[in-house]
């Protein structure tokens, strides 16, 4: 497999993203075993439980969710949100 970079060409010059930007800026590890995420499983209650949302049953093909649909029920953060409502809407 060939290893691409992402390079942005700006007017002033040109930016390359490394996997050292990546781990500085996200906080991941990059040594070591890969961290793996579920996969497999009930979304529904996974959903409900991570981002306090139930996805309709429509919306839901095989273990996906359309990202249209997420973006559109977190849009907006109250001023008045709980640190719980605020995790979930970050997730």
């Amino acid at each position: 497999m060939e290893n691409i970079i992402p390079t942005f060409y700006f007017p002033f010059g040109e930016c390359m993203i490394t996997l050292e930007d990546v781990a500085l800026q996200l906080d991941l590890s990059i040594d070591g075993e890969p961290g793996m995420g579920v996969t497999s499983g009930d979304l529904v209650s996974l959903c409900e439980e991570l981002l306090g949302f139930l996805p309709p049953a429509e919306v839901i093909k095989e273990n996906t969710i359309k990202l249209s649909l997420l973006n559109n029920a977190f849009r907006k953060l109250l001023d008045n949100e709980t640190e719980v409502v605020m995790s979930q809407r970050a997730r």
